[in-house]
């Protein structure tokens, strides 16, 4: 078995190739799960050519540790593509809103094993409450237009309604982890008093 590495506009995928037989097929399949580009729609380059035969040996073909490809297709439908857009937005900046939130819990972890002089911990507090507060606010605005999204794409093959199903998933996760940091912090403010 060995790994190659599969480019797909910036994104990087490693693929292990497991044995000897291992086919263009193979690839394909194993990069429509990571990658979300349907192995029909995909065109894979190697060593500058394109590899047609999805019969083909990899090993065949020249392909060894560390071997380098690039990963050409589509995604979605055009259709999909326009609606797609919007909820890709929505999901990075939940994505920034999340990292966000684990930067303030890991913050009052810290205020809480200690790592901050008693007398600076209630304006700490007050800080992240306050941002806490924002991190919120930017979630609930995100909701809404995720919701614009939905809407208009309702007629749309079910891929889209899944992706915005996963979106309020993590949505309201980052919500409730919000809520729970708040809920330390005011314990913990109301411990110093």
């Amino acid at each position: 078995p060995f790994t190659i590495q599969v480019s797909y506009n910036t994104d990087k995928y490693r693929v292990e190739i497991s044995d000897a037989s291992f086919t263009l097929q193979n690839l394909k399949h194993a990069l429509e799960s990571t990658s979300g580009v349907p192995a029909q729609s995909q065109k894979i380059l190697f060593k500058g050519q394109t590899l047609k035969d999805d019969a083909q040996n990899l090993i065949a073909v020249g392909m060894k540790e560390g071997s380098k490809a690039m990963l050409l297709g589509r995604k979605y439908s055009q259709e999909q593509e326009v609606l797609s857009k919007p909820l890709d937005e929505v999901i990075k900046a939940i994505d920034e809103i999340e990292t966000r939130i684990k930067g303030i819990c890991e913050e009052v972890e810290g205020i809480e094993k200690g790592f901050l002089q008693c007398e600076l911990v209630p304006e700490a507090c007050r800080g992240i409450h306050k941002r806490c507060d924002i991190c919120t606010e930017h979630l609930m605005q995100k909701l809404e237009a995720l919701d614009a999204v939905v809407g208009t794409s309702c007629n749309v093959s079910s891929m889209c309604t899944k992706k915005s199903l996963h979106c309020m998933c993590r949505k309201y996760q980052c919500l409730k982890s919000s809520c729970a940091v708040v809920g330390r912090l005011l314990f913990y403010e109301f411990r110093l008093l």
